[in-house]
């Protein structure tokens, strides 16, 4: 599938004569820069951008306002955790009491 988009983005109709001018190393390039802004890496760009837009309409400090990044899980390996990643215990239940009330 990588060497069929890659022809189309090159301009190449033979693509067995693009593989074999391609080093092993080159496709891994390409198929790592496929990866990120490929088609499924568009959805996700979409994704983030509505989850964050979602997010930061309905917070009320800034620390919590979120980027689209935040939401694509294939940028999140090279990621360092933010100050205020993770809920603390205690406000996940006052969340979930505000939200269901306390039954």
């Amino acid at each position: 599938m990588t060497a069929m988009r890659l022809a189309l983005a090159t301009g190449h109709v033979d693509v067995d004569a693009m593989l074999d001018k391609l080093t092993p190393e080159e496709m891994d390039e390409w198929e790592a820069f496929f990866l990120i802004v490929g088609p499924a890496a568009d959805s996700w760009r979409q994704t983030g951008v509505v989850a964050a837009m979602l997010n930061n309409v309905n917070v009320t400090k800034d620390k919590d306002c979120r980027q689209p990044e935040d939401f694509m899980p294939i940028l999140q390996a090279n990621r360092k955790p933010r100050q205020g990643d993770m809920m603390k215990p205690e406000d996940a239940a006052k969340m979930f009491a505000r939200m269901y009330g306390n039954k």
